[in-house]
């Protein structure tokens, strides 16, 4: 792992004018130099402090979460599926822990998708969907509770 292999990876993911905060490993030197990304980097110097005396840059946040999902894959008995994993745990962060905001969430998503197919190809209603009974003009979120008996 070297600076190399790291900083093509930043500009493929990290958007440009993007503040970079990170450990002063030598990899990460040159961060400000990637042509057309304008990223602004901050460091802090473990061996000194954990938050930079002069910026005020820290690493707390982003250790912190990966800390939980490092816990968090060690409980998933280390499979390879840790993209997925990162991904649930991302979206579980985000739209709520409990499994009723979840499962709202999921519906809410759901929904969505099946909007955007429809404006980007009319009705995204096929052969599969028949054979399985869905109508895709069904809304995930309607409950039925507002209909007459």
């Amino acid at each position: 792992r070297d600076a190399a292999t790291l900083l093509p990876i930043i500009q493929r993911h990290v958007l440009p004018g993007t503040t970079i905060i990170s450990d002063q490993w030598a990899a990460y030197q040159g961060i400000e130099d990637i042509l057309g990304m304008h990223y602004k980097y901050l460091s802090v110097n473990h061996r000194r402090n954990f938050v930079d005396t002069l910026s005020g840059a820290h690493t707390n946040a982003v250790e912190r979460m990966w800390s939980i999902c490092k816990r968090q894959f060690k409980a998933m008995n280390r499979t390879m599926l840790v993209p997925s994993y990162l991904d649930e745990y991302m979206w579980r962060s985000k739209y709520g822990k409990d499994f009723d905001d979840l499962f709202i969430n999921l519906l809410a998503h759901i929904r969505e998708y099946q909007e955007a197919q429809c404006r980007e190809g009319g009705e995204s209603r096929n052969e599969e969907d028949s054979d399985l009974g869905l109508e895709s003009h069904m809304d995930p979120l309607d409950t039925g509770s507002d209909k007459e008996n």
